[in-house]
């Protein structure tokens, strides 16, 4: 094996465990907190996962379609990343502002 090869394979498997271990994460604080702001970001780091083992199950000749697939999954998952954090986002702004707890003295 190469040093390219080994380098872009290690990038590979450090992407796959760190979605992986975000998705752990999320999954957990989710169950904890009831927020969708972290089912979400737990949904995408898991497809986001999935897409990076993809490339590695395909038997070197991709058809039109699983490209087409391909490209439509890692869309829906970037929209539902970007939904998610903007969701924790709100709801991090809120807390800063007072919203979330309307008893609170405004800053």
């Amino acid at each position: 094996m190469s040093l390219p090869e080994f380098i872009y394979r290690f990038d590979g498997f450090a992407s796959f465990l760190v979605n992986v271990i975000v998705c752990a994460l999320a999954a957990k604080l989710y169950h904890d907190m009831r927020k969708r702001c972290l089912l979400l970001i737990s949904i995408a780091s898991g497809f986001g996962a999935v897409l990076l083992v993809l490339p590695e199950m395909q038997d070197g000749g991709s058809s039109w379609g699983a490209w087409y697939f391909e490209m439509a999954l890692r869309i829906a998952c970037s929209v539902v990343w970007l939904i998610g954090w903007w969701l924790l986002f709100q709801d991090y702004c809120g807390v800063i502002k007072g919203r979330a707890q309307p008893g609170a003295a405004p800053l």
